[in-house]
């Protein structure tokens, strides 16, 4: 997993976003997890340590972009400044598969702060639980709406991380 943080920060810093706001993590982060974990689904907490990984990777991996920063992207990569558009995208076109679930595991499944309701109700649900030190915190149990997002990525192409 240590590989696949770096390689995906690497990859998004070298497109021009060196400085992610938290929502911009949020969706990577929930785009890296799809792709890791095929089966079984981890802890709020180890996704939350993730984040901070994630973030580090970010921070270090930083580079040099020659265009004006982006502040908003267009909603669609053809929308770019012809010029961008063909630094982004020397040798490939960008992918056009759209994954509605994507926003809904970002919104609802990736803890952002310490303090989140995500980390608190499991650490009490571990707390109060007989299995506390068994499946749910190894993460071993996978939500449904993990098995609506693999339905929903059968046929499309996963990218390899």
């Amino acid at each position: 997993m240590d590989s696949k943080v770096q390689l995906l920060a690497d990859y998004l810093t070298g497109k021009g976003c060196n400085n992610p706001n938290e929502q911009t993590l949020k969706q990577w982060l929930a785009f890296l997890l799809i792709c890791h974990f095929k089966f079984g689904w981890p802890s709020y907490t180890s996704i939350f340590n993730t984040l901070i990984q994630h973030k580090q990777a970010v921070a270090s991996s930083k580079k040099p972009f020659p265009f004006a920063i982006i502040m908003k992207y267009p909603t669609a990569p053809y929308q770019l400044p012809e010029a961008q558009f063909k630094y982004l995208y020397p040798d490939e076109e960008p992918d056009k598969t759209q994954t509605p679930s994507l926003a809904r595991i970002a919104n609802h499944h990736i803890p952002l702060r310490k303090n989140s309701k995500l980390l608190l109700d499991e650490a009490k649900q571990a707390n109060c639980s007989p299995m506390s030190s068994g499946a749910a915190a190894s993460g071993s149990i996978r939500p449904h709406w993990v098995d609506e997002l693999v339905s929903c990525f059968q046929g499309a192409q996963q990218p390899a991380l």
